[in-house]
């Protein structure tokens, strides 16, 4: 039997997605998506470890939302780079809207709540 070590559920996500680090932007497409983090498909790299500015385009209109979100690159592979994002502080419409995708996605919008405030009451007994 496999032990799931993620704290967070995931759901497979189509968005367009940018990283930016130093100055330089990588595009991609957001191939899964969680309340802590992403995988950007891409071609490019970066260090595991890089301080990241996230930008995921949610529509293909005029006037996009965008959420923007900072981080760091836990993984660099030859299909793209996972992104931890920083939890505290995020934008409070970046963590509703990436709440209510993942609770959509999932059909648990209650599962990924409990799961926010369990991470919430990890990092207050640290």
């Amino acid at each position: 039997m496999m032990i799931e070590k993620r704290r967070f559920s995931r759901v497979k996500f189509g968005a367009r997605g940018t990283v930016s680090h130093l100055g330089a932007s990588i595009e991609g497409s957001v191939d899964n998506l969680s309340l802590n983090g992403m995988l950007l498909l891409t071609q490019q790299t970066l260090p595991e470890g890089a301080r990241v500015k996230v930008e995921i385009t949610l529509d293909d209109d005029a006037d996009p939302l965008v959420l923007q979100i900072t981080g760091f690159v836990v993984r660099a592979a030859p299909v793209g780079l996972a992104v931890q994002f920083d939890m505290d502080p995020m934008d409070l419409e970046a963590l509703t809207v990436l709440k209510q995708i993942i609770g959509y996605n999932t059909g648990d919008p209650e599962g990924v709540m409990n799961e926010f405030y369990s991470y919430l009451d990890r990092r207050k007994a640290k």
